[in-house]
């Protein structure tokens, strides 16, 4: 009797676990596309050194939290340099994916001269709280 009990409790906590392996497994099916940078790099752009360290402090999601005007949102900052979401208000970067892999892009594919502007509109693992017309970007611009 206490052998089949135990199996029984066995079987339970393999099939919870199995869900929510399952479930995590769901989660990590989003794969960041590649689209390319749109370069906007000139004199007046921020210092590359002040980018990267600003990608370093990029905490979260970059989720895009301004309702108003040019419907950007500030989500990290560095000297000379800050990094900006825009489009819509509520959208984000999915868990489990990074904003910095695209940010990173910019990077290597728009500096010039010590400097870097540019942004990026990715398509997939990217989300809204609300439905909305405009893309959701991310962008290196000057602070």
């Amino acid at each position: 009797m206490f052998t089949s009990k135990l199996a029984a409790i066995y079987a339970v906590a393999l099939a919870c676990a199995a869900a929510v392996q399952g479930a995590t497994l769901v989660e990590r099916t989003c794969v960041p596309d590649t689209p390319p940078p749109i370069c906007e790099t000139s004199g007046g752009s921020p210092e590359v050194y002040d980018c990267s360290i600003a990608l370093k402090y990029l905490n979260g999601n970059a989720r895009q939290s301004n309702s108003r005007g040019s419907h950007c949102q500030t989500v990290s900052k560095f000297g000379t340099c800050k990094i900006d979401a825009c489009g819509d208000y509520g959208g984000y970067v999915v868990d489990g994916v990074s904003p910095g892999r695209w940010l990173q892009q910019i990077i290597d594919g728009c500096q010039s001269g010590g400097r870097v502007g540019g942004r990026i509109e990715p398509k997939k693992c990217i989300a809204f709280e609300n439905v909305g017309t405009e893309a959701y970007t991310l962008q290196f611009s000057h602070s």
